[in-house]
């Protein structure tokens, strides 16, 4: 039934402009992208919009009009490559590809985001940490430290992202919220912010290990790319103000031979 009526409204558009009555074709593809939309078709949608924009043009002092239609044609685009990130991730996944899932999953959610679908933006991002911490646990055993530091240095932008979006929800629903409900977002964006802090913790350890790896070699030069290594845990430690720990590893540092 819903193609039935679109496909009508589409033949009713292009004979309004046909015959060069352009309001009414354009207020009609306006209203087909909207059904469109509906029908989960978000490239016939876009063609809509583009069609509207068409006749709109034929007439005078309708760019307000147009670039609504323009910014349409964006979020709708970005919906549908969202929609189809998250679908190349579950094949992924399902595929065992974990590395391709966790990518697109948050390329999704990065999608889902600036369309403000919070809650699938939330739900892709906790899916690509769950899967890039697999593959970070995959790497540690197996002794791959510089892949899991790249792994972890991913899953802490992630948790950084997700505190940016529960603060979009809170400005753009802060009329809508209850008090319960506010409480509940504060609440879960300091679980992201200790979740960001105790992963960047984790990426600064990681740079220790990777530097005790390299003191093992005992040659000159794996030694000045071990102190680099902790210098750079170092500077982690420092950046979120965990001081003690940085403290610690400035005398480890002062004792890795030079040669």
């Amino acid at each position: 039934m819903k193609n039935e009526q679109i496909e009508l409204l589409k033949s009713e558009a292009e004979a309004n402009f046909n015959a060069s009555r352009w309001e009414d074709s354009a207020k009609t593809y306006e209203h087909l992208v909207g059904l469109a939309q509906k029908n989960n078709d978000f490239e016939q949608a876009i063609d809509f919009a583009l069609a509207a924009i068409h006749a709109w043009r034929r007439m005078p002092g309708k760019e307000s009009r147009i670039n609504k239609l323009y910014q349409a044609v964006g979020l709708i685009g970005l919906k549908k490559a969202a929609i189809g990130f998250e679908q190349v991730a579950e094949q992924a996944e399902k595929a065992n590809d974990l590395n391709t899932a966790a990518v697109n999953f948050e390329e999704a959610a990065n999608g889902y985001k600036l369309i403000q679908s919070f809650e699938r933006a939330k739900a892709a991002y906790l899916k690509a940490i769950q899967l890039f911490d697999i593959r970070v646990k995959t790497a540690l055993e197996n002794k791959d430290f510089e892949s899991a530091i790249h792994l972890l240095s991913r899953i802490s932008s992630i948790y950084l992202n997700l505190k940016k979006l529960i603060n979009y929800v809170l400005i753009e629903r802060r009329s809508l919220l209850q008090k319960s409900e506010k409480e509940a977002l504060f609440k879960e964006k300091e679980h992201y912010r200790s979740k960001y802090h105790k992963t960047v913790v984790k990426i600064a350890e990681t740079h220790e290990k990777l530097s005790e790896e390299f003191c093992k070699q005992k040659t000159a030069d794996y030694y000045l790319i071990a102190k680099k290594e902790l210098q750079k845990a170092i500077e982690i430690l420092e950046s979120i103000d965990e001081t003690q720990a940085a403290k610690k590893l400035k005398s480890k540092l002062n004792k890795i031979p030079k040669k």
